[in-house]
């Protein structure tokens, strides 16, 4: 499990940005394998997504459900986008300053 966020104390994966929560999302591997991820949502409220959300290939993903993703996926934390890459179990966020 990779916890990604502001907070470099807590997560696996931290990103300076503004529009990333402290603890803004979870990767996780299935068993078989597979890449998942959770927006974990602000936690104070019981709104479905967090306040800027995550982003799979542009559609926004509900919060504190899996979601699978796939290879070359293109991933947006807030207003920072990233494209996944995987190698066995390591995970690999690549910033995209487009």
């Amino acid at each position: 499990m990779y916890l990604i966020g502001r907070n470099p104390e807590k997560t696996n994966i931290t990103i300076s940005e503004g529009t990333i929560s402290r603890i803004h999302a979870e990767l996780t591997y299935s068993s078989e394998g597979k890449l998942f991820i959770k927006d974990l949502g602000s936690g104070k409220t019981r709104i479905l997504i967090s306040a800027n959300g995550t982003f799979i290939d542009g559609e926004q993903i509900e919060a504190k459900k899996q979601t699978k993703v796939n290879l070359n996926s293109k991933i947006n934390f807030g207003e920072s986008k990233f494209y996944l890459m995987i190698s066995g179990t390591i995970v690999i966020l690549i910033v995209n300053r487009i």
